[in-house]
Formats: C-alpha cells, sequence, structure tokens
C-alpha cells in the first residue's frame, strides 16, 4: 500500500467513485459519494478543515468544494473558469458533508 500525498491525488481517487463528469442521472453524484470507502458522511453538516461539501444547483447536488478553513472553501469556478476560495456562499444549499477517512491504495 501506498499513502496518496498530494490534492491531485485526492481528486483522481474520488473521480474513481464520484464520476463527476459523467453523471447519468439526477444524484449520481452524492449516491456514489456516500457509496465510497474512502468518505464518511458528517451528519449534521460541522464545515471541518479538509472535509468536502456537495451543494445543489439546478435541483441535483452537483458541485464538489473543500473546506480549507472556517467559512472558506476551494472549488471549481465556473464564472471565474478557474478554481478559487472564497467564502462558502450563504445561499447555497449544502446538501451533504464528508470527511476524508484517509487515502491508501495497493500498490
Amino acid at each position: 500500500m501506498r499513502n496518496l500525498g498530494g490534492l491531485e491525488d485526492i481528486v483522481e481517487e474520488i473521480e474513481r467513485y464520484a464520476s463527476y463528469a459523467k453523471q447519468r442521472r439526477p444524484g449520481d453524484l452524492l449516491r456514489n459519494l456516500v457509496a465510497s470507502p474512502h468518505l464518511e458522511v458528517i451528519r449534521p453538516a460541522k464545515f471541518n478543515t479538509g472535509n468536502l461539501i456537495i451543494t445543489r444547483f439546478q435541483g441535483d447536488p452537483r458541485h464538489l468544494a473543500l473546506v480549507t478553513e472556517p467559512g472558506i472553501i476551494l472549488h471549481a469556478s465556473q464564472m471565474h473558469k478557474r478554481v478559487i476560495r472564497q467564502g462558502l456562499p450563504r445561499d447555497w444549499n449544502v446538501v451533504a458533508e464528508f470527511r476524508i477517512k484517509r487515502l491508501l491504495v495497493n500498490v
């Protein structure tokens, strides 16, 4: 086993379970995140540093963000066309929060 270290490794590991760009049906992203053995659902949401949140846009849970510090998130912004760090907007409908358990893969 090897420990995955960088943000790129985290994104690659989550992509295996989340299929972020390949959602076929409404709710696929949320279902796949809940099913991931590397993630634990946090209820109620606490917005702890290092956790992932999924928000609802256009009626479907479809956008992921990483909590970098209390009240601050890192996410891909369509408006800015890049990844940005910003305060968590009050009007975002946060559907779930996930703690990353650990990232280990067999070598």
